[in-house]
């Protein structure tokens, strides 16, 4: 049986925006069940480098791959089935529709890969009902606390069971015991690969590896993690 490809994986990738450098040289593989970290000052880099490994961008040069594809020689369409098949993204903002309820905001990108109706229904369930929603199912954002829609959006992106999850500051708007809350269920998710941008230090040490960008010298250095999940 042919070996899993790794789910991340940077080489030597250097990243641009006009004359200002962000990523230089950085290299870094997240493998499978692993969860990696990244820190570090405003502007070093760290939404750029989730950007990169979504498909969104594309290195200047070195290579980013994505479950062993090569997101920079890959067609926008290839990116865009890759990133609704394989990937689930977390932002800081919960980023639900309004006109639409809990479930159905979840069924929405469900049906977006391609999943039957009722199937969708069904997955979107189970979604809420692990991250203790399913009662408020048929609620509509505006009904829901920030802690609770920000618990839909990581069950929204943990539905289709990706390959990776991809966090940018998912817990950055959050009071601490939600923060607790939401970082426990993202680092629940083991049977993916899990990339997390934050502030928070003790966000960061529930991961396996650590990632610190310097916006000064911008170059990725791994640290020794703190205690697992």
């Amino acid at each position: 049986m042919p070996s899993r490809a790794t789910p991340i994986e940077f080489k030597g990738v250097s990243f641009s925006y006009g004359d200002r450098r962000i990523l230089v040289n950085t290299s870094f593989r997240v493998e499978p069940g692993e969860s990696v970290a990244v820190v570090g000052p405003s502007g070093s880099g760290k939404s750029t480098l989730l950007h990169l490994a979504s498909g969104l961008l594309s290195p200047d040069s070195g290579e980013v791959l994505v479950d062993g594809l090569s997101t920079g020689s890959s067609s926008v369409g290839c990116r865009s089935r890759m990133r609704r098949s394989q990937i689930g993204i977390v932002l800081q903002d919960a980023s639900l529709l309004e006109e639409l309820t809990a479930r159905e905001n979840i069924e929405l990108v469900l049906r977006d890969a391609r999943m039957g109706r009722s199937e969708a229904r069904r997955v979107a369930m189970a979604a809420l009902d692990r991250v203790g929603l399913k009662d408020v199912a048929g609620n509509y954002p505006h009904e829901l606390s920030g802690g609770e829609a920000q618990r839909v959006a990581v069950g929204r992106a943990l539905a289709k069971s990706p390959t990776i999850v991809l966090a940018d500051e998912p817990t950055g708007s959050l009071d601490a015991s939600t923060t607790n809350t939401v970082a426990s269920l993202l680092y629940a998710s083991v049977r993916s690969a899990l990339l997390v941008v934050t502030h928070d230090d003790a966000v960061a040490r529930r991961a396996d590896q650590i990632l610190t960008l310097d916006s000064q010298h911008p170059q990725s250095q791994k640290t020794d993690p703190g205690p697992n999940r």
